[in-house]
């Protein structure tokens, strides 16, 4: 009986084993994804190698700071309202009906304003206190956009008056009539010890802005005249912060 056991169970492992190496040589089949696989984007927080992405041969271009630009078009009398005549207009640009003062340059003055038409020219009033010794240098700037960017620019037009007469109405003229537009008007002096300076008024005025030494100060306008190639409704422009 025992050996009748033994015998079977032989048998069946001798079954089991062909089976087996029967099947050795076949290939097992990998069911394929039904789902694509998601494509990973890079983690913004992670820096990615210098070799990860080509590098292109032609150098990175990088763009100016855009420079900056006058308040308006000149020459569109955007301000004027309307032309009025075309007869000249000589024009008190200041308050005219103020109290008079005066400013005596240490480093310089300035004054900023807003003609709304062509001008042939500028005129300031300027004391010398008595003895006719002394040095004004003017320069016109259009103005910029800001009192900083507009004295980093060129002057459009310099002109130095040495021991000019006391009170003299100093005359900035160019070759051509100024267009209509933003302006400031820069004055400094080599030798304030001979004590030189400009006229004003006691009060503010919308149409000037007035500057000593860079800084802006209130309660004080420049006694200055203007002449307009014509006669425009509006007197002055708005001026820029």
């Amino acid at each position: 009986m025992k050996k009748s056991i033994v015998s079977l169970v032989l048998a069946c492992l001798a079954i089991f084993c062909f089976t087996a190496c029967g099947n050795s040589g076949e290939k097992t089949q990998v069911p394929l994804a039904t789902t694509p696989v998601p494509i990973r984007t890079p983690d913004p927080n992670v820096a990615t190698p210098q070799s990860a992405t080509p590098q292109s041969s032609a150098s990175t271009v990088v763009s100016a700071s855009p420079s900056p630009r006058p308040t308006i078009q000149p020459g569109q009398h955007t301000y004027a309202g309307e032309i009025l005549s075309n007869n000249q207009l000589d024009l008190y640009y200041c308050d005219k009906s103020a109290d008079n003062g005066v400013i005596v340059i240490n480093n310089s003055l300035a004054f900023q304003i807003f003609p709304t038409t062509e001008f042939k020219a500028i005129y300031v009033s300027c004391p010398s206190m008595n003895d006719d010794k002394g040095t004004l240098i003017f320069d016109i700037y259009q103005w910029m956009g800001s009192y900083e960017s507009t004295l980093e620019g060129t002057p459009i037009l310099s002109e130095t008056f040495e021991d000019y007469k006391d009170n003299t109405l100093i005359m900035l003229a160019g070759e051509q009539p100024f267009a209509d537009g933003e302006y400031l008007v820069y004055i400094t002096t080599p030798d304030p010890e001979n004590g030189v300076g400009v006229w004003t008024k006691l009060s503010d005025f919308e149409g000037q802005k007035v500057y000593i030494d860079d800084e802006l100060i209130e309660g004080v306008n420049i006694n200055v005249q203007i002449r307009y190639i014509n006669t425009p409704q509006n007197h002055f422009g708005p001026l820029s912060e």
